[in-house]
């Protein structure tokens, strides 16, 4: 498979041993970065900080992530409450923050490539096909 990244990174401090957590999801929070809550995030932790240590955080762009979940190429992905992805179903809790696109399919627990594209959707019909917003 052949595609071009543009890759787009950020800088904070982390607010806690995040060394064993890279490629998973983090969120913002009024000192730096944690990981994620169950349907939230910001952006994927790519370097292994500890707490107080910068966090590069990348918010666009391919990237790898770590799966929570069986994960199909074309999901759209959220994060669960540890900071890996899921694939959002119509049955998924509203809102949610969608982190991105599975450009490949994996296994839970696998190491996989996403398209980060964040959005927050506020509600799902049962049944509906879940598609980004335009931008």
């Amino acid at each position: 498979m052949s595609y071009g990244n543009n890759i787009r990174s950020l800088a904070f401090a982390a607010d806690a041993d995040l060394s064993a957590h890279q490629f998973k999801v983090v969120e913002l929070t009024a000192t730096g970065v944690n990981l994620a809550t169950a349907r939230q995030g910001f952006g994927v932790l790519q370097n292994i900080p500890q707490s107080g240590e910068a966090a590069t955080v990348q918010v666009d762009g391919e990237t790898k992530l770590i799966a929570g979940g069986t994960i199909a190429r074309g999901n759209h992905l959220t994060a669960n409450s540890g900071g890996a992805v899921v694939a959002v179903a119509s049955a998924t809790l509203t809102p949610y923050t969608v982190i991105g696109i599975a450009v490949e399919a994996v296994a839970s627990g696998g190491i996989f490539t996403g398209h980060l594209s964040r959005y927050t959707q506020t509600s799902v019909v049962s049944g509906s096909t879940i598609t980004q917003p335009d931008s």
